[in-house]
């Protein structure tokens, strides 16, 4: 698996090479990802069962995300998830989501599931 991606120059493309190191690899994975004081949780799933939607394919969820003061309110998280959610199959996950962020993620597609978690679904 990864070595943490401490190689890598960027949590973007660090998620990138995450994705696509667990994709091909059998079974569940997670990463802790960092740089420049960003920090990204994540775990990929090649499949995923969501009671009452189905079963989805190739599912990345996001568990934790830290940005830096000063890089907030600048669209970082937006451009982020965009990313993600052209690196897997079927749906884009996003836990533990609270307030004005939640709203602004449902506004952009994203569904409530099970406790405080969203989805945004291909």
């Amino acid at each position: 698996m990864m070595s943490g991606g401490a190689h890598v120059p960027s949590v973007e493309l660090q998620t990138v090479e995450f994705v696509q190191v667990a994709s091909e690899a059998p079974g569940p994975h997670a990463a802790q990802l960092r740089y420049h004081g960003f920090r990204v949780s994540l775990e990929y799933e090649p499949e995923l069962s969501v009671p009452g939607l189905g079963t989805f394919r190739d599912v990345l969820a996001i568990t934790d995300v830290y940005v830096p003061p000063r890089h907030r309110r600048r669209g970082w998280l937006r451009t982020y998830l965009k990313l993600c959610w052209l690196l897997v199959d079927d749906a884009l996950f996003i836990d533990e989501v609270h307030g004005p962020v939640r709203d602004a993620l449902i506004g952009y597609g994203f569904v409530a599931v099970a406790g405080d978690a969203l989805m945004l679904r291909k």
